[in-house]
């Protein structure tokens, strides 16, 4: 009776691990979607569809005590220009409701130049290199103004946009991208909000942040996007300056009231590393997902794949 119940179960085990592997196979030869393979990303769309029905706006992360802050700790550089001169940063919006009634309209926003600190310094250097010819070298004068007073100072460059591509010029093109540019201080201008609550990675560390900025959902009752085929956009596309790293969202977890476009951490200025000037904290979504050096905003009524996506990763990342 002992030796049957043994072969059974023998058998039994051999057929499991056989089918098991059979499946393995099956799945690791399976079509890929995005860097993975179909049957897992279709995993991935039914959590966030059930995600998208238990989400609610007044269902808020934990919050913590300030001596209950750990800080954070540095993780990932996708998108970071480290050399970003900071004054030259500016918080593209597009897609708003009649944006040339703000005084930061930009007849094509795509004219806006992020300056480096390294592509400032080679060019300074190679100008240092020029020969001095016809007074255009390192120890030319700068020429004087025939209308300015004899002894006087020099005049001030013209410079009606700032960091705006000079040889581009502020005419708008037939591909042109109409916009606002925000500066820092703008953001600043809108209601401050502070919050205290956990990070959370899905490499499976978490740690717990001082978070302060402006909440998202301020942000669009300032600057209010555009209806699109006489609805409200579905989603939003933030992008870094460089273009390297880029994250979509769905419109409902963006105005969640904890979801912040931050320009300080721990009660200091963001830093480059964390993502300075402005980045994105998002209790309810994994650490992927809250972008850093967000440059740009787009609204739109079509998803688009972001760089995490694209490596197989969920699109959604809700906790």
């Amino acid at each position: 009776m002992l030796r049957t119940r043994t072969r059974r179960s023998f058998l039994i085990g051999g057929a499991a691990a056989l089918a098991s592997a059979g499946l393995y196979e099956a799945l690791y030869r399976s079509k890929a979607v995005n860097q993975l393979q179909w049957p897992l990303r279709e995993v991935h769309e039914a959590n966030r569809a059930l995600t998208n029905l238990l989400f609610r706006q007044r269902v808020l992360a934990p919050t913590y005590k300030p001596s209950e802050v750990t800080g954070l700790r540095i993780n990932g550089d996708f998108g970071i220009d480290t050399g970003l001169i900071e004054s030259s940063w500016g918080l593209q919006l597009v897609g708003l409701d009649r944006p040339q009634q703000y005084r930061q309209f930009l007849p094509d926003v795509d004219l806006w130049e992020y300056r480096s600190k390294d592509d400032y310094e080679s060019q300074t250097e190679a100008r240092s290199q020029e020969p001095d010819v016809k007074g255009k070298g390192p120890e030319a004068k700068p020429k004087q103004n025939a209308n300015a007073a004899p002894g006087g100072p020099p005049p001030k460059p013209q410079q009606a946009i700032p960091h705006l591509q000079e040889s581009a010029g502020v005419t708008a093109s037939a591909d042109a991208v109409p916009g606002v540019v925000l500066r820092l201080e703008d953001l600043k201008k809108l209601p401050y909000t502070e919050q205290i609550t956990q990070f959370k990675c899905v490499e499976g560390w978490s740690q717990i942040v001082r978070w302060g900025g402006v909440r998202f959902r301020d942000l669009l009752r300032a600057y209010p996007p555009a209806n699109i085929d006489g609805k409200p956009p579905t989603y939003v596309t933030m992008e870094t300056s460089n273009g390297e790293f880029n994250a979509s969202f769905d419109m409902p977890s963006l105005l969640h009231p904890q979801t912040l476009l931050c320009y300080s951490m721990d009660g200091v200025p963001l830093q480059i590393a964390h993502g300075a000037p402005v980045r994105l904290a998002m209790p309810l979504k994994y650490g992927y997902k809250q972008i850093k050096a967000i440059a740009s905003i787009t609204f739109g009524n079509v998803r688009t794949p972001d760089y995490w996506e694209k490596l197989g990763y969920d699109w959604y990342a809700g906790l």
